[in-house]
């Protein structure tokens, strides 16, 4: 009889655990809102096809300009497919906004996107990245300078975000990232 009791309670417990889970989750997705919901941008360059791989809408003239996202709405994801984009860090979504917005007041264009593969509640990690990206392949070492700048003026920047307004991050050691989609 004990260990039928306790078998009821086990099970008890799990499924109030899961209820209590899944409420939380669900809390945390209203209050973060688009915020935390991933799109692909409206004005993307590429779909998926069947096999997973991204197969281009139309063949976009070759140029070695970077690629300048559109401000994007909040939570939606503004990196082209087959671009590197500049990785500053992780911070949590107070403190990515807070890094953002400095970014941008000061002339460097910034977005954040929630790190869903890692917890966090109500304040989740979101990786940060500069709007910039520049093109894969051979092409990616003709940007070499404008690369160099770009990171030049993050790591400048990140040390007065943190001096001057306490920021949370420096932006050190940012590195290149390819985006996939």
């Amino acid at each position: 009889m004990l260990m039928v009791g306790l078998g009821f309670l086990i099970v008890i417990i799990a499924i109030v655990w899961g209820v209590a889970f899944q409420s939380g989750q669900q809390n945390r997705d209203n209050e973060l809102g688009e915020l935390g919901t991933w799109k692909q941008p409206e004005s993307g360059t590429a779909v998926p096809d069947s096999g997973g791989s991204a197969k281009p809408l139309a063949q976009a003239p070759r140029k070695t300009e970077p690629a300048k996202p559109a401000d994007a709405p909040a939570g939606t994801d503004p990196r082209v497919a087959g671009f590197n984009y500049l990785y500053l860090g992780t911070l949590t979504l107070k403190d990515a906004s807070a890094g953002v917005d400095f970014l941008k007041r000061n002339g460097v264009q910034a977005f954040h996107v929630v790190d869903r593969s890692r917890g966090g509640g109500n304040n989740p990690p979101c990786r940060i990245y500069a709007s910039q990206g520049f093109a894969g392949g051979p092409r990616f070492k003709e940007t070499e300078k404008e690369r160099n700048d770009l990171i030049r003026r993050v790591e400048e920047l990140g040390k007065k975000w943190q001096r001057e307004d306490k920021g949370a991050s420096d932006f050190r050691q940012p590195y290149w990232t390819l985006h996939k989609g």
